[in-house]
């Protein structure tokens, strides 16, 4: 097979990360997103934390570049505030400066959290691992628990509802109950409280318009207003791929390397013949997809001081709350666990939040919003083809973690693969940079 072309469906961080790394290594690649926009639900200025710093410092040193090269970092200090249904507590990721929290809430709690510390540390090291294809770090036996669920790790350890809601928060990005995920994930612990919280300097976007940058410097094309019609097989082989645009053009890229940062079931089912498709309707029957999600968009009348850049509310109906102060906004999200609703529903989710927020801050918020919009199920199914419409794809469950996900090379077409937070290693932006990076690595194995 000549290496010559890479088209790649969808520009979201995982194919962004995908068209810098191979353009890198000399391919010619495009890359075709359905939107106007690159940059996937990054455009959605959602709940995104920079966590796991180490992660994107490997990607951009696989890459051959330098991270501070485009952008600096600052730690947010506190890392983000809780509100519980009767106390408000900020958490620093800093242990000296938690724990001393932590004792507060579970009196004598020191020891047994500095052992569970000690164990997410080196599930974060397996994780890591993990994500970048380093197998033979894998081979060694593992003294810890890692399939048991979350909920029952953090239930043996902990007696304090409110310090394991403190440990599990992460599920509520994760798209699963802390029943439901296995106790490897524990490792974002360790990724809070031993590596911190950050922002970068202007803000989220910064990543992916580094990504953009970078692709341009290496001659990626990019080419947006373009939705994927069809990838065409001819022998086993996908030779093209059929586009359109707003108007119903066409447009047919040849290709020797396909790439799909697309939704998978969207891939697989719109995208391909039956005969071409690596899983079968009954796995994506038996799929679990996490659990929808409401984004709620608010733009205030002046900042509201009760809130910081990351909060989260704790108690029989939690969200997430990001507070952009120097632009009057709040970004709410909202899992709609054992909820399905409709559009004409969304203002009473809403009021329900507002209610609590001012309950638990004391401060008014409802005289301060000047306009509100909301983003649901339908519109990630409508603007993304999210299967379900969920926003973070398949849940984190036992049986769809590691490698028990879908596969980032297709089982039926020797030159179709996948990259992003369907695949491996999962959901959030360090993951897809890594799941980029897996896929060279599977390439160059495959002497592609």
């Amino acid at each position: 097979m000549g290496k010559n072309k890479v088209v790649i469906i969808g520009g979201g961080v995982g194919g962004l990360a995908a068209a810098c790394l191979l353009a890198k290594r000399g391919w010619q690649v495009e890359l075709f997103e359905k939107n106007d926009q690159l940059g996937g639900v990054f455009n959605l200025d959602g709940p995104s934390w920079y966590m796991m710093p180490d992660l994107y410092e490997r990607f951009f040193e696989i890459l051959g570049e330098k991270r501070a090269d485009y952008f600096g970092l600052e730690r947010l200090t506190p890392s983000y505030r809780v509100f519980f249904e009767d106390e408000r507590v900020d958490m620093y990721s800093d242990l000296k400066k938690d724990l001393a929290t932590f004792e507060r809430l579970e009196p004598g709690v020191s020891l047994k959290f500095n052992k569970f510390i000690s164990q997410a540390q080196k599930k974060y090291a397996l994780a890591q691992a993990f994500m970048f294809g380093d197998y033979a770090k894998l081979l060694a036996p593992i003294p810890f628990p890692v399939f048991s669920s979350m909920h029952r790790y953090l239930k043996k350890n902990f007696q304090s509802e409110k310090v394991r809601q403190l440990l599990s928060y992460p599920y509520m990005f994760l798209g699963a109950a802390p029943e439901e995920i296995p106790a490897l994930y524990s490792f974002m612990t360790y990724a809070d409280f031993g590596l911190g919280v950050w922002l970068p300097v202007g803000g989220m976007s910064k990543i992916t318009e580094t990504l953009i940058n970078i692709g341009k410097k290496y001659g990626v094309t990019f080419k947006t207003g373009l939705e994927a019609q069809k990838i065409n097989v001819r022998q086993g082989v996908a030779v093209s791929v059929a586009f359109w645009d707003s108007s119903g053009n066409s447009l047919e890229a040849p290709a020797d390397i396909v790439i799909s940062n697309a939704d998978i079931y969207h891939t697989e089912n719109d995208l391909l013949s039956v005969a071409a498709r690596s899983q079968s309707a009954d796995y994506w029957n038996r799929a679990r997809t996490s659990f929808p999600v409401l984004l709620i968009y608010l733009d205030l009348s002046e900042s509201f001081p009760a809130l910081i850049y990351h909060n989260l509310f704790f108690g029989h109906f939690p969200f997430y709350v990001k507070s952009e102060k120097e632009q009057n906004k709040l970004f709410i999200l909202v899992p709609l666990v054992d909820r399905c609703l409709d559009k004409s529903q969304y203002y009473s989710v809403l009021e329900e939040v507002l209610s609590l927020i001012e309950k638990r801050t004391g401060a008014h918020l409802k005289e301060k919003i000047v306009s509100s919009k909301f983003f649901g199920p339908e519109d990630f199914a409508q603007k993304y083809h999210y299967f379900r419409g969920s926003a973070l794809g398949l849940a984190h469950t036992l049986f769809q973690t590691a490698f028990l996900r879908p596969s980032q090379r297709s089982r039926k077409l020797n030159n179709l693969f996948y990259v992003g937070a369907n695949t491996n290693p999962g959901v959030g932006v360090p993951s897809c940079l890594a799941s980029a990076a897996r896929l060279c690595n599977i390439l160059n194995s495959l002497a592609i």
